[in-house]
């Protein structure tokens, strides 16, 4: 009887507290909140069939890793009717690095190229001091809800219209070319975009949500979440955040 009144006691008391429990026990895993300085979002453009290429790839993975910088390898096309097909390399890519040429202060598209918040950057080859991270007037928080993320963004301050996108990056990939101008060599790359999703414009006076559902990683390979929130004018970022892929969460 005592064990029964104890197992009716238990029972009770969920259905009390069955909704607090429910949302206590379905609490998401994994959350990443920009910091209120923006990290400096540094985005390699770059080929396995570049020559000058293997030193900018090592350069971005060499890269501090913390929340003041977001790095992003985005492979192009334009180098692979040399012989060797890099197996990285997207249209997309391409077709972004040419959208951003204009208003990234670059006089041409050219590989190896580094944009630091949408402004090129040749000093990669001379310096490992990215410029200061600047104060955002954006929050942003990215969440991991089993195979599900979201985005959840809000403004402290009124600005112009705000655009971003998701990216799924993976780390320690490694090639081996057997043609082009790198015949011959071990190719190692770290932070490599295996997929790229945008999300439309919206009003900066406005909270939203934004949810995705990645593809699943290659085996073998870290992998990493990102969301990177955007002038929508200009297409320069102003506030990220990454987030481990952890099939925990």
């Amino acid at each position: 009887q005592v064990v029964t009144g104890y197992v009716i006691a238990l029972l009770v008391a969920a259905l009390l507290i069955g909704p607090s429990f429910h949302l206590l026990q379905a609490a998401p895993l994994c959350i990443s909140t920009a910091p209120a300085r923006a990290p400096n979002v540094v985005e390699l453009y770059t080929s396995e069939g570049c020559s000058s290429c293997p030193p900018a790839d090592q350069w971005l993975a060499a890269l501090p890793r913390g929340e003041s910088v977001l790095a992003l390898a985005f492979h192009v096309d334009y180098w692979d009717h040399l012989g060797w097909r890099d197996r990285f390399a997207s249209p997309a890519h391409t077709a972004r690095q040419y959208a951003l040429q204009a208003g990234s202060g670059a006089r041409f598209v050219y590989t190896p190229q580094v944009l630091v918040n949408g402004r090129d950057w040749p000093g990669w080859r001379h310096s490992d001091t990215l410029p200061g991270a600047s104060a955002s007037a954006v929050a942003l928080r990215v969440v991991q809800d089993g195979r599900r993320f979201s985005a959840e963004v809000g403004t402290r301050q009124e600005r112009g219209p705000l655009s971003g996108y998701w990216a799924l990056l993976e780390d320690t990939h490694r090639s081996r070319a057997s043609a082009g101008e790198n015949a011959g060599r071990e190719l190692r790359h770290d932070h490599v975009v295996r997929q790229l999703s945008a999300v439309e414009a919206w009003s900066s006076d406005q909270a939203r949500t934004w949810r995705w559902t990645p593809p699943a990683p290659e085996p073998g390979h870290p992998a990493r979440v990102v969301f990177v929130v955007t002038d929508s004018a200009t297409a320069r970022p102003v506030q990220a955040a990454q987030l481990p892929l952890d099939p925990g969460c």
